[in-house]
């Protein structure tokens, strides 16, 4: 099967692969083509491992063709990286014959930015700069010394202020005890939990 377009490609769920040095990211999407979601990322190996891969992840979501990232520079050359993603998709179709189509990755970032932005979110929000996941330790469900239920606590937390805002980074974590397993004191906000309640 040829080199083709977006164009020219039947109807169906899409697989995407992002290929690097030591790794590949693979994404997909249904059928509506609306929305891509991350997959799996693939450990290079030999490329007989990957490939099998691949197809499973194809075949697996009934995928209709690949899309192959080019990490074009931004003049429109082509690198070492570009060669490699090239090399890689003649290899895919030398196996199985298989719709592929290469995307320009240039402007992917900026893209996917102004779409967040119109939908909403600042720049620092689209990129993160707000609270992520509250680290916990077991705590009283699991472990023998917890004395609250740190992780029924982490998530009260992590779904009360998910949309905060903040200029950094926020990082915060729940331990169930004093022993600290979370190490909710190294964070910028941390919750410890004691036999009266938390701290």
């Amino acid at each position: 099967m040829p080199i083709c377009t977006l164009a020219d490609l039947p109807d169906g769920p899409l697989i995407a692969l992002d290929p690097g040095s030591k790794t590949i990211g693979v994404a997909a999407c249904g059928a509506s083509r609306g929305l891509s979601t991350p997959v799996e990322t693939i450990k290079r190996g030999k490329f007989t491992a990957d490939a099998e891969r691949i197809f499973h992840l194809f075949d697996e979501r009934q995928a209709v063709a690949i899309i192959m990232g080019l990490p074009v520079n931004m003049d429109g050359s082509e690198g070492p990286r570009v060669q490699s993603a090239r090399a890689m998709a003649r290899n895919l179709m030398r196996l199985r014959d298989i719709p592929l189509v290469f995307q320009d990755e240039r402007l992917s970032t900026f893209e996917a930015e102004e779409k967040l932005i119109a939908a909403g979110f600042e720049t620092g929000h689209a990129y993160g700069k707000s609270l992520r996941t509250v680290k916990s330790c077991v705590g009283s469900t699991w472990c023998r010394y917890g004395v609250q239920d740190s992780v029924g606590m982490a998530i009260f937390l992590e779904n009360r202020y998910k949309g905060l805002r903040s200029p950094h980074k926020l990082k915060m974590a729940v331990s169930g005890c004093t022993r600290e397993c979370a190490e909710a004191q190294s964070k910028d906000i941390g919750v410890i939990a004691t036999e009266n309640g938390w701290n």
